[in-house]
């Protein structure tokens, strides 16, 4: 677990899918990505 008390390997698969997702919709358009906040106790995408 982080310290935040989330599990690390949750964090790093949200963060890969996050990131697959940019790859993904670079190709397309420009002007949009996906985020994600890494909270307390809560990831949040955006």
């Amino acid at each position: 677990m982080t310290s935040q008390g989330l599990p690390e390997t949750d964090v790093a698969r949200a963060s890969r899918w996050v990131a697959e997702q940019n790859e993904r919709i670079g190709e397309h358009i420009d002007e949009m990505r996906v985020e994600m906040d890494v909270d307390a106790r809560a990831v949040t995408i955006l």
